[in-house]
């Protein structure tokens, strides 16, 4: 009779472990939709970076974009305008934004930051999601719209980057799908 018992509860054991284990890969993996805006035009590439100051997944986003900006510098003469947009509330304190992953952005090179003060930009490009990412080309259309890292705060090899790296370059390239993975930006972060 015990074995029956200690039996039924290692069996307990692995589905709720199972069971944990999905869950978070399907946080990991479940993408926002992507809707479409446009800019203003510009004499160049745009790239907008929306930011949560306190998304744990950002960090992964911020390491993403400094590599891609440091490999266009690099192999074209393409200039991209990099503006990272952090979200503020009406209801933060004063510099509440300003944490670690402010910090972080300020040692990228050549790269605007703006405070989206009750969200107003967010709402205007309909981001949704910290890490959303937007090239727009010079005439103000966008041509991509969607994150630079392959998981919830991973870094790596990813579509995203690529894409964006192929568009500015001027490289042939089919249009992808590339989802967005990070915490909300009008409500709670993880």
């Amino acid at each position: 009779m015990q074995k029956k018992h200690l039996y039924c509860l290692i069996l307990l054991w692995l589905i709720l472990a199972s069971s944990s284990i999905l869950f978070v890969m399907n946080y990991d993996f479940t993408p926002t939709p992507l809707p479409k805006k446009t800019a203003l035009k510009s004499s160049s590439y745009q790239l907008y970076v929306f930011l949560h100051p306190y998304c744990p997944c950002s960090k992964a986003t911020l390491h993403e974009l400094e590599e891609l900006l440091n490999k266009i510098k690099k192999s074209t003469y393409s200039t991209v305008k990099t503006k990272i947009i952090f979200f503020k509330s009406g209801q933060d304190t004063k510099n509440w934004e300003k944490g670690t992953l402010w910090k972080n952005v300020h040692q990228l090179n050549n790269v605007e930051v703006i405070i989206d003060s009750n969200g107003g930009l967010s709402k205007h490009y309909q981001a949704k999601t910290s890490g959303e990412t937007m090239l727009f080309d010079k005439k103000g259309h966008r041509l991509f719209d969607g994150g630079i890292t392959i998981s919830r705060g991973h870094e790596g090899d990813n579509p995203g980057k690529e894409y964006i790296y192929r568009l500015v370059t001027q490289e042939k390239t089919n249009r992808i799908d590339s989802p967005v993975f990070g915490c909300p930006l009008f409500g709670k972060t993880k």
